[in-house]
């Protein structure tokens, strides 16, 4: 299947913000949550402000350590005021300083003695602010809530989002963002992209680079509606524009250019836009995994699969949940692409992704190929289409579950053949997804073939050069053209020109066998062509 992150995006890619919750992806794409609480200086007044989680899929244990490293890290300590006086300011009914002793036990600020890291006690100080109206403390308590916090705090989502919902009547753009995010990646039941579309445009509204960035991830991704790229570069503008260091954007843009959604299709571009995240977080590890897409198809540098793996071990390395890396690594093995062809190991990947995503349309339809192509598992269509329909249930924008159900009802595997259904299928991929290369290259295949239309060779070239156009790099297209050349069908017969398709179909997948077999079946009528011309 076409390595698509871009829409993987994500997952969504990582978050830089002004107050919230950070998604994944490439593409973009990921399950869990990095949740940020409003950071306070000790003073008369408090600011919220976040600071970028380095991860996009973390387990609750990786978040937790994440999260309290830079909750220590943020809090900046005015030697005049002591811990005595906050105390009594507190028990007075000082919001303020009751959100602030919260902020103390949460942290477990060592400059002030016998304050150790206790949630429980944060957590009654963050209620006694939220309810005299504190938005910090909301925010806070909504995350302690959604976080469920080293076992102590039990992990309750409605706590969670009413607390958001409060702080979010006061204008915190952050708990909008949390909210946006608790929609996308509910757990407890279907994920709901429109109300997560909602939340994240009140947040842009009040000029939240994050809400920002996971609106163009939306529109990247079509997920709430149909993809719309242009709209998806425009909120990743303004998102830079709100925070020139935001690198989540950076890699949005980046994903952009590297399959020509809404721009011209340019990898040097993507490869600076990810590099550009990179310097902007060191530890973005969806940018690094995106890199390491790049060396592994060889798009704009050259096809390198150790190099590719290293990004891809870089990317584990700094979020050990990192769902891009993780893919990455299981294409590798099961395309055997520098490393030994090893399916079940594939599969062992794909399995580690859905881990860190269970929404992750991209693992599943990965593992349905595997079954219906029996690669290293036994061959078992109807548990492919099992996969796919999934795959559908966690994204039901993914064009590419959609045509792989589509080959389904064209082969026969699984269901009764039905080629009107087939056609169907792939139709509704393009509506989905216009520029589903994979879709585009399989209508083309029943026009070639005359399965369920009227056979015609000129309507089949026009479908794979639509594709070709859309994705130099779709393999079905390309060795169809190569077939194309080779027999005369809807152009000139022209064996070098066919060779020159298989060769480039090559460069493009070095394994495959079909290519390498319709080259060496032509040879004896090039090397005969060339003995007439002598």
């Amino acid at each position: 299947m076409e390595f698509d992150w871009g829409i993987i995006f994500s997952i969504f890619s990582l978050g830089f913000s002004i107050i919230g919750l950070t998604l994944s992806g490439y593409f973009f794409y990921s399950s869990t949550k990095h949740l940020k609480k409003a950071i306070f200086i000790i003073n008369d007044h408090t600011t919220e402000t976040l600071k970028e989680s380095p991860g996009e899929s973390h387990s609750d244990r990786d978040m937790r350590e994440t999260y309290n490293r830079r909750l220590r890290s943020s809090i900046e300590i005015g030697g005049s005021i002591q811990l005595e006086a906050l105390l009594r300011r507190a028990i007075g009914g000082d919001s303020l300083a009751q959100y602030k002793i919260g902020l103390i036990f949460d942290s477990g600020c060592a400059e002030f003695p016998g304050t150790k890291k206790n949630y429980e006690t944060a957590l009654k100080w963050y209620k006694k602010a939220a309810k005299a109206g504190h938005t910090g403390a909301m925010l806070n308590l909504g995350i302690l809530y959604d976080l469920c916090t080293e076992g102590v705090v039990l992990r309750k989502p409605r706590k969670a989002k009413r607390w958001y919902k409060e702080a979010a009547k006061l204008g915190s753009s952050g708990a909008m963002v949390n909210l946006g995010s608790m929609f996308y990646f509910c757990h407890e039941s279907k994920r709901d992209f429109c109300k997560a579309m909602h939340w994240y445009q009140m947040a842009a509204d009040l000029y939240n680079s994050t809400g920002m960035t996971y609106l163009g991830n939306l529109y990247s991704q079509g997920q709430g509606e149909r993809p719309d790229y242009k709209e998806a570069m425009e909120w990743y503008k303004k998102a830079l524009l709100a925070d020139p260091e935001n690198s989540a954007a950076m890699n949005g843009i980046g994903i952009l250019y590297d399959f020509g959604r809404g721009v011209e299709r340019n990898h040097s571009s993507a490869m600076e836009w990810y590099k550009k995240a990179l310097l902007a977080d060191p530890n973005n590890s969806v940018s690094m995994g995106n890199i390491g897409i790049l060396y592994s198809e060889g798009k704009g540098v050259k096809r390198d699969y150790e190099e590719a793996m290293e990004w891809y071990k870089k990317a584990l390395l700094a979020d050990p949940n990192s769902v891009v890396a993780l893919q990455g690594i299981g294409n590798l093995y099961k395309r055997g692409l520098g490393v030994e062809e090893n399916p079940k190991e594939a599969m062992e990947w794909y399995k580690k992704a859905l881990l860190a995503d269970p929404h992750g349309a991209y693992a599943m339809s990965e593992i349905g190929d595997l079954y219906r192509g029996g690669l290293g598992i036994e061959r078992d269509p109807k548990e492919a289409m099992e996969w796919y329909k999934k795959a559908l249930r966690a994204n039901p924008y993914s064009a590419y579950a959609m045509s792989a159900i589509g080959d389904l009802y064209r082969d026969g595997s699984s269901v009764e053949m039905n080629l009107k259904k087939a056609m169907e299928w792939y139709k509704k991929a393009l509506r989905a997804n216009p520029y589903s290369a994979y879709a585009m290259s399989a209508i083309g295949h029943l026009y070639r073939s005359g399965l369920g239309v009227e056979k015609d060779q000129e309507e089949a070239m026009r479908w794979y050069k639509k594709a070709l156009a859309t994705n130099p790099n779709n393999i079905y297209a390309t060795t169809a053209m190569g077939d194309m050349y080779r027999d005369g069908a809807g152009i000139e017969k022209n064996s070098s020109e066919a060779i020159e398709w298989y060769n480039k179909a090559l460069s493009i997948d070095p394994g495959n066998t079909y290519a390498m077999d319709a080259i060496n079946n032509m040879q004896p009528d090039l090397d005969s062509n060339e003995a007439v011309n002598l």
